[in-house]
Formats: C-alpha cells, sequence, structure tokens
C-alpha cells in the first residue's frame, strides 16, 4: 500500500512541476534565453559598436607619454581603433572618439609608489 501511496505521491509532484507554466505563462525561468522567434529580441539592447581598448603598458617620464593599446605602440595625438588618444597616466589612458571618453587602466591599485611620493612621505633622517 505505502508503495503505491509514494508513486502516487512522486506522479502528483511530476505533473504539478511541469505544468506551473500552463498555469502562469508569464513565469518564466531566468536561465533560459530569449526566444529569438518571439520577437523578445527587440527588447534587448545589443550594442555593437562597444569599443574594447585593451592597455598592456605605459611609459611615462619628463618628456615621454607611451602606451600600448591593443597591440599598438601610442602616444597622445594618435588614433587606435578609432579613437584618439589624449593622455597617457603611469596606470592608464584617455582616449575619445566622436561619442564617448575611454579610461582603460592597468592596475587598480599601484604596485609601488612613484618617487616624488615616495621622497615627500618618507620620514627624516635622524641626527647623528
Amino acid at each position: 500500500m505505502s508503495r503505491h501511496f509514494t508513486l502516487l505521491l512522486l506522479l502528483t509532484v511530476l505533473v504539478s512541476a511541469s505544468d506551473s507554466r500552463a498555469v502562469d505563462p508569464d513565469i518564466s525561468d531566468p536561465t533560459e534565453p530569449p526566444n529569438l522567434t518571439d520577437g523578445s529580441l527587440d527588447e534587448v539592447n545589443l550594442n555593437t559598436d562597444l569599443k574594447v581598448f585593451n592597455l598592456s603598458v605605459t611609459v611615462t617620464g619628463k618628456d615621454r607619454k607611451i602606451a600600448v593599446i591593443n597591440e599598438e605602440v601610442v602616444q597622445p595625438g594618435d588614433q587606435v581603433s578609432g579613437a584618439e588618444v589624449l593622455d597617457v597616466t603611469p596606470y592608464g589612458a584617455t582616449l575619445h572618439d566622436e561619442t564617448q571618453v575611454y579610461e582603460p587602466t592597468l592596475l587598480q591599485q599601484p604596485v609601488k609608489t612613484p618617487v616624488e611620493d615616495a621622497e615627500a612621505e618618507a620620514p627624516a633622517s635622524p641626527q647623528k
């Protein structure tokens, strides 16, 4: 008797789980991709004009600012991937095109302190 009850309970659970969409069609699985045939793709904002700038190296000094962006060596005034390089800093660069400003960076936090900053923060030498 208990085996029949277990099978009946299992069958009831399976039927109710598979029928949940029939009860409320607005409920959907959020992990499912949009159905391309029902026109819902029009609601998704597909911005294919986004530009990606991969900044891999910066070299800055008193009289030079050089960066490697998208595997091209550039400096302020140069063009890379349709954008003009405005500035190069020790940890990033600034670029712009007709519609947007881009600021790719090397690191979120500097690994070392520039010499000027280190000298300002250094404690005074003890007097002998």
